[in-house]
């Protein structure tokens, strides 16, 4: 197959049509053309091979900002390689809701057709479900686009779960998982000073086995592979659970105050507390006030050295924030040099800041 010059034509053509579209980010017409030829059923077999490619432009076009024409062309692009999508349609959801809420293109049928195809639940204006439900556009006579009364809570249709996933759970769910109580007495509560590695991985596991979550519940067998992403969003699954129970909050709240006061307790440790507090900071969700100060001065003070010595980069974060709200000589000069510490990646960021600062914040320098 490899000496076949159409196939090497049509797997080039795909990067070609991706590149002309990222050179025109706001180019109507030459996203009309790029997205229809896309949708080349020519192309498909190259399409299959090539969605880290195109799967972002794709993205790009269902933007609420971009013009009907375009979002029309990207709905039926998106038609067209729904089949190649159906293992990660959930990155497909947000884009789709944001355009179902919008009065001048929930309507649209390009749009129900996705929808339907890949039986996404989406809304529009009016909270009324979008298309019909997979369940239901077999049986005869379906109501299911039948707005709801007024006043109707919308509730979701329950997805009957895969037969494989519902095997899966239950050789792997234990009978009774332990509480967040029970799994942070044992873990977070405990001496952090033994041995930084087998602590964190012995909270890595209470808290996804506690959370609730049943993929998390199973990853929390996964040990050494447990990803720090999913810690995070288990550790905040476990956090909204102890809202009933306020003393145990605060006690989780005074450890981890002092487990951030505490140098002499590893970076391991404190590095991973430190991209919790930050995951939760962008999540919206708030520890106590004491909490986000016991990180903010762990970050700044604990982490001290030369420029040619290594900083985590969340504690670069941390910096970043503390200078945007306390603009003085002293924060921008650490600011600076965190910045050369992270690496070559910063090293463009601290030019900048130190040419901005030399003009008294009055003109944005270029870049170096």
């Amino acid at each position: 197959m490899s000496g076949n010059p159409q196939y090497h034509i049509t797997h080039r053509m795909v990067p070609l049509i991706c590149q002309a579209l990222i050179a025109a980010p706001d180019d109507e017409t030459v996203w009309l053309e790029g997205l229809r030829m896309l949708a080349n059923p020519k192309l498909k077999q190259a399409s299959t091979l090539t969605s880290s490619i195109w799967l972002p432009l794709l993205l790009r076009g269902l933007e609420v900002s971009k013009p009907l024409p375009v979002i029309v062309a990207a709905l039926k692009l998106l038609d067209h390689v729904s089949e190649i999508l159906e293992p990660i349609k959930s990155c497909l959801v947000k884009p789709l809701r944001a355009l179902g809420r919008e009065k001048q293109y929930e309507e649209l049928e390009e749009l129900v057709w996705v929808i339907e195809k890949l039986d996404l639940t989406v809304w529009n204006s009016e909270k009324s479900l979008i298309g019909r439900p997979r369940n239901l556009r077999t049986a005869p006579n379906s109501q299911a686009n039948t707005p709801l009364p007024a006043g109707s809570s919308v509730q979701p249709a329950r997805k009957e779960q895969h037969p494989l996933l519902a095997e899966i759970l239950a050789h792997n769910l234990p009978p009774k998982s332990r509480t967040v109580q029970q799994a942070w007495s044992q873990t977070l509560l405990s001496s952090a000073h033994d041995n930084p590695n087998i602590w964190l991985h012995n909270l890595y596991q209470a808290t996804l086995e506690s959370s609730n979550v049943p993929e998390l519940v199973i990853a929390s067998k996964l040990g050494p592979l447990i990803h720090e992403e999913l810690f995070q969003t288990a550790f905040m699954k476990c956090y909204v659970q102890l809202e009933s129970d306020p003393a145990f909050k605060n006690v989780v709240d005074n450890t981890l105050v002092s487990i951030l006061n505490d140098i002499s307790v590893s970076q391991e440790i404190t590095i991973v507390l430190l991209e919790l507090l930050a995951f939760f900071h962008k999540d919206k969700r708030e520890f106590a006030s004491s909490v986000h100060e016991a990180a903010k001065a762990c970050a700044l003070n604990h982490f001290n050295g030369a420029l040619n010595q290594a900083v985590p980069g969340v504690v670069l974060w941390y910096v970043e924030q503390n200078a945007e709200n306390f603009p003085v000589q002293e924060n921008i000069g650490n600011l600076v040099e965190t910045n050369i510490r992270v690496g070559s990646a910063g090293y463009d960021a601290a030019w900048s800041t130190l040419l901005w600062l030399e003009n008294d914040w009055q003109v944005e320098p270029e870049p170096l």
